[in-house]
């Protein structure tokens, strides 16, 4: 049985522009290979997903101080972690800072260090052409749709 959850992630913009993510392995499976995924967590009893983010951003990466929103999609994620099948409906929102910044995680849980590998701020046309494992795997046309990307050929002539 999956464990239900609501979670909230974030698009969080850097000029350049960057986009910030962070790159995982599950600590119990190491046949898994690392992934790129979305900054945020889950959220809280009474928490709104705005607030969730900032705590998780605050914790996970040092952010402070965000102005978080809008939405700019919902998604369901299903996924097995540490052993642990979920079953997440999460909220993407956009969070924009005037600087890409060293993160510097201040509160990780003991599972969420033991996974931790990194955090990047990658140009947006990197995300469009990498070959990494990056969830969701559809993160560069949900950007473009979100139009946060060019859209394809535009510049061009």
């Amino acid at each position: 049985m999956a464990w239900r959850r609501r979670a909230a992630r974030g698009i969080v913009l850097a000029p350049g522009p960057t986009v910030l993510l962070q790159q995982g392995q599950d600590p119990l499976d190491a046949s898994q290979p690392p992934y790129w995924f979305l900054p945020g967590g889950g959220i809280d009893a009474g928490e709104s997903p705005a607030g969730a983010l900032r705590r998780e951003l605050l914790e996970e990466c040092g952010l402070r101080d965000l102005k978080v929103g809008p939405l700019l999609w919902e998604q369901r994620a299903v996924f097995r972690f540490a052993g642990i099948d979920f079953d997440q409906a999460e909220q993407v929102l956009l969070v924009r800072v005037p600087v890409a910044v060293e993160v510097r995680p201040t509160a990780l849980e003991s599972l969420e260090a033991l996974a931790f590998r990194a955090a990047r701020w990658w140009p947006l046309d990197e995300v469009v052409t990498t070959s990494e494992v990056v969830h969701p795997v559809d993160l560069a046309t949900r950007l473009r749709t979100a139009g946060l990307l060019d859209p394809p050929g535009a510049g061009e002539g």
